[in-house]
């Protein structure tokens, strides 16, 4: 008997929903500054993000306010862009209020409210088959790319994003058929909830799979809804997915912590 197809839901988090819609400016007109959401500071282009567990919602943070939240990525207590090693869970602190001075933003404001978690910069190349034709039939994904987010808490679920014209869609996927892949895949229970996501890319013929931060996803997808033509996307938009893949090689800029593994945990190079 052939299963139920999961239930679709909407994107939960307005916030992701416009960075995955975001419209690009024109060449001509200067990019608006963005600004550090928890002390208003100016951002590079190039910042961190935190999520926002209570609202769903990124936020852009600067590197004084996420140095502020990396003690809660195990093995990268003070040390800004890196994150633990392979195979190793970058869990983030629960979610729940921060008390009042724990931790302060710059010029002394407390970062109050709920409590933020780092989005973390761990992006790992999975060699082999880690998703197979029939785990990815099983996982009923109707399309050939996709990235995977375990639920904060993990018991909540495991949900897959569809890059597509309109931004991101969501739906919930097979929790039995996902814990058998992490069973074959050890890396996989490593992934840390809510911020971290597997990446699987199949089009073109390609198996690639990548642990990527969440916001890697939505860069992604914005640049995707730029460029994509019918149904599936069209040739251009699978290009745009080859360089952005090309983009995560650990010889690129910004991956210090990029590295290879044989799908069990095992880092290479």
């Amino acid at each position: 008997m052939t299963p139920a197809a999961p239930p679709r839901a909407p994107l939960a988090a307005p916030a992701l929903r416009g960075l995955a819609r975001r419209p690009l400016p024109p060449a001509t007109v200067p990019a608006a500054e963005e600004r550090c959401d928890v002390c208003a500071q100016p951002v590079p282009e190039q910042h961190r993000h935190l999520l926002d567990p209570a609202a769903d919602t990124l936020l852009c943070a600067c590197q004084a306010c996420a140095l502020l939240f990396t003690a809660d990525i195990p093995g990268t207590a003070g040390i800004p862009g890196t994150t633990g090693t392979a195979g190793t869970a970058a869990t983030a602190a629960p979610a729940g209020p921060v008390a009042a001075g724990d931790r302060e933003a710059p010029g002394g404001r407390p970062a109050r409210g709920p409590r933020y978690r780092l989005i973390p910069q761990r992006r790992l190349r999975l060699a082999g088959t880690v998703i197979d034709d029939l785990g990815w039939a099983a996982l009923r994904v109707p399309v050939t790319l996709a990235f995977f987010v375990v639920a904060a808490p993990p018991g909540d679920g495991v949900e897959a994003g569809y890059p597509s014209a309109l931004g991101v869609t969501r739906a919930t996927v097979d929790r039995a058929v996902w814990d058998a892949i992490t069973a074959r895949h050890p890396v996989l229970g490593g992934l840390a909830p809510g911020t971290e996501a597997l990446l699987a890319d199949r089009s073109g013929g390609r198996r690639e799979h990548w642990i990527v931060p969440l916001d890697d996803c939505y860069r992604l997808a914005a640049v995707l809804r730029t460029q994509w033509r019918g149904f599936t996307g069209g040739a251009e938009a699978e290009e745009q997915v080859r360089r952005f893949l090309a983009g995560l090689d650990p010889s690129a800029p910004d991956t210090r912590s990029s590295q290879t593994t044989d799908g069990e945990g095992k880092a290479h190079g």
